[in-house]
């Protein structure tokens, strides 16, 4: 893609402020990323509000820097509003599973308030801990959580697999005689 990107998300659509979630996938991306993606961008997961807060996790490359994490919350929610960002982590220590089966993790607590809390992991390790308000100037809920998307400015063709979703109202108390249990769940 050129100056636009194609995507067809598996979304889910909360008929309204879903609260605390924390979400986990297994995903494996396709082993050409690294040659396909020049000076860009490539979306792991992301939420919206109705327009005007957005938290996303993306692996990037810009500037010349081997693939690494950037995790960012900002206003650019489809809501027309001027650009605001709000934070940005560029995370280089967890190293990207390019071309191999990874556990992504997620957690968010949405609030007004410093006890608001933004948290992602990849196999185990901690990409972002962010706490602090994460509701935009609207207060708009959260209306479109992207589950899986094959969203990139990479070239085409490309492929990625997702498997073992779960969700859950706060971060789950995994056992291992359970039979959801997958063996990986990042301290938080």
């Amino acid at each position: 893609s050129s100056s636009c990107a194609a995507q067809d998300p598996y979304q889910i659509r909360p008929a309204a402020e879903p609260g605390d979630v924390y979400i986990s996938y297994w995903r494996k991306i396709d082993p050409t990323l690294v040659q396909k993606l020049v000076n860009s961008w490539h979306v792991v997961f992301e939420w919206k509000t109705v327009g005007d807060y957005r938290v996303i996790a993306q692996i990037v490359n810009y500037g010349g820097v081997a693939p690494h994490w950037q995790l960012r919350a900002d206003n650019d929610a489809n809501g027309g509003l001027t650009y605001t960002k709000f934070w940005e982590i560029d995370n280089l220590s967890v190293p990207v599973p390019i071309g191999e089966w990874f556990k992504f993790e997620v957690f968010w607590h949405r609030s007004k308030g410093t006890d608001g809390r933004v948290w992602m992991a990849v196999n185990g390790q901690k990409l972002v801990d962010k706490f602090g308000p994460n509701y935009g100037v609207h207060g708009d809920p959260i209306d479109r959580i992207f589950l899986t998307q094959l969203y990139t400015a990479a070239t085409y063709p490309l492929e990625q697999w997702t498997d073992d979703v779960q969700i859950w109202p706060t971060f789950p108390t995994p056992k291992a005689d359970e039979p959801w249990y997958d063996g990986i769940y990042a301290p938080h």
